[in-house]
């Protein structure tokens, strides 16, 4: 269920299962796990959220792809031309670990998150403007060591940006609208995909404007995000302990009794796999 704001961000009266009436912005009304009422935005808000989300994962994946495919192998290259390959494999595959558990734990942390400016803000611009500052970094990292070293926290930072970017889909859109807040997401994967390829390969010859185009693209977008977008306060939110057990046990979800999502998994999982067999 979910409780909308206006155009103005007032709230809007919403009716329980139980019957009675409150309001979004209420204590009775919390947008809590526990509860699992999610403050929503209609209208206006709505447009904006979701058209910044497109325009936030175009800077986003800009600079996934544009480092990834164009300047990490160009810097490996100017680095040791004779084991560029070898170099980036490492490079490459160190950062992937680590990011493996980096959504994750964002996302469980973020959950717990209590600020004034929502649970999402501060990682947003925690991941966004720390990553961006990390990418415009590489472009001076003197050997292998630090490339990797510098890549694997720019990975981190980035997802922790993407990983609250992505939630805000349940958080803040209501139920009728998700499907198409998360199109219009998907769009922004792909066309941020393209252009960061396309705009690293037209700067590689001078290899640090890449780095400063999508470094800079990565902040901008992250703090943008959180001021056109602002969130309810969530201090007076009760915090569900974290246990580790629990973390872990939520990776598992049994495809005989949810095929609708071993399904979605198995797609994406088999589209992913052949996106990046052919771009590596």
């Amino acid at each position: 269920m979910s409780h909308p704001v206006d155009d103005a961000n007032q709230p809007v009266s919403i009716a329980t299962p139980d019957g009675k009436t409150i309001y979004a912005d209420s204590e009775a009304a919390p947008f809590t796990e526990s509860t699992g009422i999610s403050q929503g935005v209609t209208g206006a808000a709505r447009s904006r959220l979701v058209a910044s989300m497109l325009v936030s994962n175009v800077f986003l994946f800009a600079t996934y792809a544009g480092v990834i495919v164009i300047l990490l192998p160009q810097q490996m290259a100017d680095l040791d031309p004779a084991n560029k390959v070898a170099n980036l494999a490492i490079v490459t595959a160190t950062s992937s670990f680590f990011t493996l558990f980096a959504q994750p734990l964002v996302g469980a942390f973020s959950d717990r998150t209590r600020t004034r400016l929502g649970r999402r803000a501060p990682w947003l611009l925690v991941g966004g403007v720390g990553g961006g500052v990390l990418t415009i970094v590489l472009q001076f990292a003197p050997g292998v060591f630090w490339v990797t070293s510098i890549w694997v926290l720019a990975q981190v930072l980035l997802n922790a940006f993407q990983g609250p970017l992505s939630a805000i889909i349940a958080d803040r859109i209501p139920a009728d609208g998700r499907a198409t807040a998360s199109a219009f997401a998907g769009v922004g994967t792909a066309i941020g995909g393209t252009l960061g390829v396309i705009i690293a390969g037209q700067v590689l010859t001078f290899i640090g404007v890449g780095f400063w185009i999508f470094g800079l693209g990565v902040i901008v977008a992250a703090v943008a995000f959180v001021l056109v977008n602002r969130d309810r306060s969530s201090e007076s939110l009760p915090v569900t302990a974290f246990r580790w057990g629990a973390f872990v046990r939520s990776f598992w979800v049994s495809p005989r009794k949810h095929p609708d999502y071993a399904w979605a998994f198995a797609g994406r999982f088999v589209m992913i796999l052949g996106y990046q067999g052919v771009q590596a």
